[in-house]
Protein backbone atom coordinates (compact mmCIF):
# COMPACT_ATOMS: atom_id res chain seq x y z
CA UNK A 1 0.00 0.00 0.00
CA UNK A 2 1.23 3.51 -0.88
CA UNK A 3 1.73 5.79 2.66
CA UNK A 4 0.82 9.42 1.29
CA UNK A 5 4.01 11.73 1.70
CA UNK A 6 4.38 15.32 1.11
CA UNK A 7 5.13 18.74 2.11
CA UNK A 8 3.41 21.77 3.81
CA UNK A 9 4.43 25.20 3.38
CA UNK A 10 3.38 28.26 5.05
CA UNK A 11 2.95 30.58 2.74
CA UNK A 12 4.83 33.56 4.85
CA UNK A 13 7.89 31.37 3.82
CA UNK A 14 7.23 31.62 0.22
CA UNK A 15 9.35 34.86 -0.89
CA UNK A 16 8.63 34.79 -4.85
CA UNK A 17 7.39 32.92 -7.43
CA UNK A 18 9.52 32.56 -10.69
CA UNK A 19 8.85 31.21 -13.88
CA UNK A 20 9.54 30.07 -17.43
CA UNK A 21 6.85 30.81 -19.76
CA UNK A 22 4.07 28.78 -18.51
CA UNK A 23 5.53 25.41 -18.12
CA UNK A 24 8.23 25.93 -15.37
CA UNK A 25 7.12 27.41 -11.79
CA UNK A 26 10.35 28.26 -9.42
CA UNK A 27 9.16 29.16 -5.53
CA UNK A 28 11.77 30.60 -3.70
CA UNK A 29 11.16 29.79 -0.06
CA UNK A 30 13.63 30.34 2.61
CA UNK A 31 15.22 27.48 2.66
CA UNK A 32 14.65 25.76 -0.63
CA UNK A 33 13.34 26.14 -4.32
CA UNK A 34 10.53 24.05 -5.49
CA UNK A 35 10.50 23.90 -9.08
CA UNK A 36 7.12 22.52 -10.32
CA UNK A 37 7.44 21.31 -14.11
CA UNK A 38 4.40 20.74 -16.15
CA UNK A 39 2.22 22.64 -19.03
CA UNK A 40 -0.39 25.24 -18.87
CA UNK A 41 0.77 26.92 -15.34
CA UNK A 42 0.02 30.41 -16.02
CA UNK A 43 -3.34 30.42 -13.62
CA UNK A 44 -1.47 28.64 -11.01
CA UNK A 45 1.29 31.15 -10.80
CA UNK A 46 -0.92 33.56 -10.80
CA UNK A 47 -2.79 32.11 -7.68
CA UNK A 48 0.43 31.08 -6.22
CA UNK A 49 1.24 35.11 -6.07
CA UNK A 50 -2.34 35.91 -4.59
CA UNK A 51 -2.22 33.42 -1.83
CA UNK A 52 -5.23 30.89 -3.20
CA UNK A 53 -3.35 27.78 -3.61
CA UNK A 54 -4.24 25.14 -0.78
CA UNK A 55 -2.56 22.19 -2.64
CA UNK A 56 -0.77 21.08 -5.31
CA UNK A 57 -0.12 17.43 -6.61
CA UNK A 58 1.96 15.98 -9.33
CA UNK A 59 0.00 14.38 -11.96
CA UNK A 60 -0.14 10.25 -11.30
CA UNK A 61 -1.30 8.14 -13.87
CA UNK A 62 -2.61 5.49 -12.04
CA UNK A 63 -4.76 7.75 -10.08
CA UNK A 64 -6.34 9.64 -13.40
CA UNK A 65 -6.84 9.86 -16.56
CA UNK A 66 -4.00 12.73 -18.68
CA UNK A 67 -6.02 16.01 -18.48
CA UNK A 68 -6.45 17.41 -21.99
CA UNK A 69 -3.85 19.19 -23.77
CA UNK A 70 -4.93 23.01 -23.14
CA UNK A 71 -5.89 22.09 -19.24
CA UNK A 72 -3.13 22.78 -16.73
CA UNK A 73 -0.90 19.64 -16.44
CA UNK A 74 2.53 19.28 -13.22
CA UNK A 75 4.12 16.49 -14.63
CA UNK A 76 6.66 17.04 -11.70
CA UNK A 77 7.63 18.68 -8.47
CA UNK A 78 11.20 18.85 -7.33
CA UNK A 79 12.41 20.89 -4.12
CA UNK A 80 15.83 21.79 -4.20
CA UNK A 81 18.21 23.05 -1.25
CA UNK A 82 20.39 25.33 -2.63
CA UNK A 83 23.83 24.80 -0.81
CA UNK A 84 23.89 21.25 0.15
CA UNK A 85 23.35 20.39 -3.21
CA UNK A 86 20.39 18.17 -2.41
CA UNK A 87 17.34 17.25 -4.40
CA UNK A 88 13.94 15.53 -3.73
CA UNK A 89 11.47 14.86 -6.23
CA UNK A 90 7.70 13.31 -6.51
Amino acid sequence: ADVPQGQEILYRFLIRVGYIGDDDLHLMLTDCIIHIKGRNLRELRRKLARRRVTFIQAFNPMTWAEPAAQEPFIEKITLLYPGEGGEKGS
